[in-house]
C-alpha cells in the first residue's frame, strides 16, 4: 500500500504542475461586474420646453367671459412660472375657476389647479406636482393677481400684483 500512495501523489503533482507551466500573454484580466448607480440614473436636460403666449383680454367683460379669461391666464401664467431648461416634461390645468365675488368694478375670480413636472436637476431626475390656488380682479382696465390664497373671497386689489393694465381708468 505504501508503494502505491507515492506514484499517486506523484501523479497529481504533475497534474497540477502542469497547468502552471502554460505561457501567457500578460496579466489576467480584472473581471468586471455590471454596478448600478445607487442614487439613480443620471440625465440630462433637454430644456425644449418653452413659454406659453398669455391670453388677450376678452372684447367684452362678463361673468363668463371673466372666467374663461382668468382661466386662460392662470394657466400660461403657471406655465411660464415653471418652466426652465431643467423641466423634461410638465402639465399646467386648472380645475376650478368661479366668480367668487362682484364688485362694483369688476370680477373677483379664484381659480384652482396642480403644476407637474419632471426635470433634470443636478443631473438626477426628479418628479413633482404642485397644488395652486389664485385670486384675480378683473375689469375692462386691468388684471390684479394675487397667488397662494388661503380665502377665495379675497380681494387681490389690496395685496395683489397688476399683471395687466389695458387702460388707466378704474
Amino acid at each position: 500500500m505504501g508503494r502505491c500512495v507515492v506514484p499517486t501523489v506523484v501523479l497529481v503533482a504533475c497534474l497540477l504542475l502542469a497547468g502552471c507551466g502554460a505561457t501567457s500573454s500578460g496579466p489576467a484580466a480584472p473581471a468586471t461586474t455590471a454596478t448600478e448607480d445607487p442614487i439613480g440614473p443620471s440625465c440630462e436636460p433637454n430644456g425644449t420646453l418653452s413659454e406659453h403666449s398669455l391670453p388677450d383680454r376678452p372684447e367684452t367683460l362678463d361673468r363668463q367671459a371673466a372666467v374663461e379669461f382668468v382661466a386662460d391666464y392662470e394657466e400660461a401664467t403657471l406655465w411660464n412660472e415653471n418652466v426652465g431648461p431643467e423641466k423634461e416634461s410638465m402639465g399646467v390645468s386648472v380645475t376650478r375657476s368661479e366668480v367668487v365675488r362682484r364688485t362694483e368694478t369688476g370680477y373677483v375670480v379664484h381659480t384652482e389647479g396642480q403644476v407637474s413636472f419632471e426635470a433634470c436637476a443636478n443631473d438626477r431626475p426628479s418628479a413633482a406636482e404642485k397644488p395652486t390656488a389664485t385670486t384675480y380682479f378683473v375689469n375692462g382696465s386691468r388684471l390684479v393677481r394675487l397667488a397662494d390664497v388661503d380665502d377665495p373671497t379675497w380681494n387681490p386689489r389690496g395685496n395683489g400684483t397688476v399683471a395687466e393694465r389695458w387702460s388707466d381708468r378704474d
